[in-house]
């Protein structure tokens, strides 16, 4: 089979809900295709691919505990190979006609094990150069790291359950008028100090500035401390405070119980990613 990588590319975005018009989509989908194109001739599976980014992420939060500046610097690519074969899954899934619900799961599940194992990887590097006293900074970062994910996860989770639930005692689906006042939230500052965390702790940033701030480390531009440390202590303060206050506005500003209603609406037309995450 004689492919071209414009011929790939063509095929693999055909379906494909959202388009490739991001600045990252600019920057990834080039490399992303030559890779899509070798998976297709050695034909690995989408899901593969996906398992494939997982473990890339993985082994590169293990480098991230070294106390070896360069093995620290040599992880810190592990989590932006696993953005980039994020890329890679679905375009092979959708080649091969074969995406899936299945396919969609493994994928997110992946976005799971990258984002804690690197946050975790390089805390345990903070735990290595210092004392006892960041043990709970670590414990609510990590907290943290995983609610990123499971606070929308779960919420869906929920969201099935109701409508399961509804179905087996044969009661109508809870339309939108029906569903209890919510609660106004508006917290002083809460929005810069959200966007703050974006900016430090969310894949799209982290996967550039982690090689970055690894490569000062390597070449002692910030000598007085090991930065790993600075992440441990935001992500145990700032990104923990954040992830909870977030995980408690969904709940009194009835956004679940919205989500819930427009899923089974017929009338709601899907705004996405919008509807993804109740925004």
């Amino acid at each position: 089979m004689s492919l071209s990588i414009n011929e790939v590319k063509e095929k693999c975005t055909q379906n494909k809900y959202f388009s490739y018009d991001s600045w990252e989509d600019r920057l990834f989908i080039l490399p992303a295709m030559y890779l899509v194109w070798v998976c297709i001739r050695l034909g690995i599976s989408g899901n593969a691919v996906s398992w494939l980014s997982a473990f890339v992420a993985i082994f590169g939060a293990f480098l991230l505990t070294s106390d070896d500046s360069l093995v620290v610097f040599i992880g810190s690519f592990g989590y932006i190979g696993w953005y980039l074969l994020d890329y890679v899954d679905g375009a092979v899934a959708r080649f091969n006609g074969k995406g899936s619900v299945s396919g969609q799961y493994v994928d997110w599940i992946m976005h799971v094990i990258a984002h804690v194992a690197t946050v975790v990887g390089i805390m345990i590097g903070a735990m290595s150069t210092t004392g006892a006293w960041i043990y709970p900074f670590v414990i609510l970062g990590i907290i943290a790291s995983s609610l990123a994910y499971a606070k929308f996860s779960m919420a869906w989770f929920a969201i099935c359950m109701e409508q399961q639930q509804r179905r087996a005692k044969g009661y109508d689906i809870l339309e939108e008028d029906k569903l209890p006042a919510s609660l106004a939230v508006d917290w002083f500052g809460f929005k810069y100090i959200r966007g703050f965390t974006i900016l430090v702790f969310h894949e799209t940033h982290l996967v550039f500035w982690l090689p970055l701030i690894a490569l000062f480390q390597l070449f002692q531009v910030i000598e007085l401390i090991d930065l790993r440390i600075v992440f441990t202590v935001l992500a145990g303060t700032v990104y923990f405070l954040v992830q909870v206050l977030e995980t408690h506005r969904l709940v009194v500003t009835k956004k679940i119980e919205k989500g819930y209603s427009e899923l089974f609406s017929s009338t709601h037309h899907p705004d996405l990613p919008d509807d993804h995450f109740f925004k």
